[in-house]
């Protein structure tokens, strides 16, 4: 039987069959909420200026609308053409913030109303660690609405150790709209997601190599007009991954940082040297980099694990400018799909991982904690 493997984020969600290097569709995770239909998407990604607003079912990973999210799903099967769902198998792909409510709800969608005749719910981290071809590594995603660090031991997350973050890509565009605007440069939200991914960049944590970049930056707005600003700005949007005053946490290294700590000391050095980042904030220029060499002086640095063997050879971030995969690098930004389009490839998928509908039927709650992962 055909399977579908879709991943649900905050901002979008890709979509595409077993097998495939790349999903086939992506498409905004939002719907439209001026007609009764949802033929037309509003905006490119979630509007998190407010807890949660119509038309967004999803917000910064959690599922706040199941109604609402069951009309996307409809919307998904049209688009994909998989309207005879009952022939298609589903690997759904769950948030970091999913929680055991949230796999029960996913089933009663998938065999209830749509009727697959099979499903498996894959954790995102997992799958990300497979598809750098790993079953071991500490799995960075940045997304949207998210930044989330899940350590993961031969395929399985250790959950006691994930730390998840309500910062991410759509933060950075409104860090950055902020600051045009600040400079009285008029941009919305869209624009500015579009100049973030285009031109932003994460800056190295040393003064002495601003003079790498040139001072200004001139470039074209998506309204066309002709902007020069100060670069500075493209980099200090982003900033805030890094030194987030609003969480507890404080910022990626010392989320990084925390989540490898909680772990026992047997896996540490491996975690440690497998650091993979995943998500579109990813794709920042400059953050393997930055990440990578922060962590490096922050473990060095710290008497209490010299009893670790954590050096600068030890640490690595995947990919940085020293070090890049060739499979892996250019597809982080949908890595967890990619993953769970590996996994769903094996015989051990169809003998192991998914469920079926009878299955289902006979012993809902006792299979979802068995075969999900």
């Amino acid at each position: 039987e055909p399977i579908v493997v879709v991943d649900v984020g905050s901002s979008s969600i890709k979509a595409g069959f077993s097998g495939e290097d790349m999903p086939s569709y992506v498409y905004p995770s939002t719907i439209s909420t001026h007609h009764r239909t949802i033929e037309s998407v509003e905006s490119p990604f979630a509007d998190y200026s407010a807890a949660h607003s119509p038309g967004q079912p999803i917000y910064r990973g959690a599922i706040k609308d199941w109604d609402q999210m069951e009309k996307l799903w409809q919307n998904l099967t049209e688009q994909v053409n998989i309207t005879s769902s009952d022939e298609i198998s589903i690997l759904l792909i769950e948030s970091p913030r999913s929680t055991a409510y949230d796999r029960t709800k996913w089933a009663e969608m998938m065999f209830e109303v749509f009727r697959a005749p099979s499903l498996c719910i894959g954790n995102s981290a997992s799958l990300t660690i497979f598809a750098s071809g790993r079953t071991t590594g500490l799995a960075v995603e940045c997304g949207a609405g998210i930044t989330s660090t899940t350590p993961v031991f031969e395929g399985l997350p250790l959950k006691h150790a994930a730390i998840c973050i309500d910062f991410g890509g759509q933060d950075i565009s409104m860090n950055l709209k902020k600051l045009f605007n600040d400079k009285n440069i008029d941009i919305d939200l869209t624009s500015a997601k579009i100049v973030k991914e285009k031109l932003s960049f994460v800056a190295e944590n040393n003064a002495s190599n601003s003079s790498k970049v040139s001072p200004t930056s001139t470039f074209c707005l998506p309204d066309g007009t002709d902007v020069t600003i100060d670069t500075k700005l493209l980099s200090s949007c982003t900033d805030s991954l890094f030194t987030n005053k609003k969480t507890s946490i404080g910022g990626l290294i010392n989320q990084v940082h925390e989540s490898i700590v909680l772990c026992d000391d047997s896996v540490k050095r491996e975690l440690a040297h497998n650091i993979i980042i995943s998500g579109g904030t990813s794709m920042l220029p400059g953050l393997g980099d930055r990440l990578n060499n922060d962590l490096i002086k922050r473990f060095t640095a710290e008497p209490e694990y010299k009893y670790i063997p954590l050096t600068n050879q030890t640490i690595r971030v995947v990919p940085n400018s020293g070090y890049s995969e060739r499979g892996y690098t250019s597809q982080r930004k949908h890595a967890a799909w990619v993953g769970g389009s590996i996994i769903s490839s094996f015989d051990t998928y169809h003998k192991c991982l998914k469920i079926t509908r009878q299955e289902w039927e006979e012993s809902p709650d006792a299979v979802l904690h068995a075969k999900c992962f």
